[in-house]
Parts: structure tokens; C-alpha cells; sequence
């Protein structure tokens, strides 16, 4: 080999290598940009991890309320049922000359 073809050489390995140190460079700034964005997706996730278990724990307390409401309601139902048989009994018995129309 001759020395120009040994001076090419080299030049070409230094250029090459130049290249590959631009390269990852411009790959480390890419990952580092990558990590951060990672970083905001994790925090991001988090934050939706908390309101969901917020969320979870709300709704929990709300069936519990909405089955007190049930449980209400039927009882409710049930004296308001008994009330109303006794103003039916009460408006049958004045309807028919019962002991209260005298």
C-alpha cells in the first residue's frame, strides 16, 4: 500500500468516525428527549392512576347511599301504602253511610 493510499485510508476512518460520533449525538438527544417524554407519560399515568382510585372510592360510597336510598324508599313505600289504605277505608266508610256520616 502505497503512502496516498494509506493517507486515503485514514482519512476515510477519520471521516467515518466523525459521522458515527454526529450520529449518536444526534441519537443521545433523541433518547434523552424520549426519557423526558417517558418521564411526563409516567407522571401522566400516575395522576390517572390517583383520580381513578378517587373515582373508585366516590363511586363505592354512592352505592352504598343509593342502596340506604332503596332501603328508604321502601320503607316509604310500605307506610305510604298503609296511609293511603286508611284514608281508603276512612272516605269508603263516609261513601257508604258509615258510622262517621250520622
Amino acid at each position: 500500500m502505497t503512502p496516498q493510499e494509506m493517507e486515503r485510508n485514514i482519512a476515510f476512518i477519520v471521516e467515518q468516525q466523525a459521522k458515527f460520533s454526529a450520529d449518536i449525538d444526534r441519537i443521545n438527544e433523541t433518547l434523552a428527549k424520549h426519557n423526558e417524554a417517558i418521564g411526563g407519560l409516567l407522571q401522566i399515568s400516575r395522576t390517572l392512576l390517583d383520580h381513578h382510585t378517587a373515582a373508585e372510592a366516590q363511586m363505592t360510597e354512592i352505592r352504598t347511599e343509593m342502596k340506604e336510598i332503596a332501603r328508604a324508599q321502601k320503607s316509604t313505600d310500605q307506610r305510604l301504602n298503609v296511609l293511603i289504605d286508611v284514608f281508603e277505608k276512612h272516605i269508603s266508610g263516609h261513601d257508604h253511610g258509615g258510622p262517621s256520616s250520622a
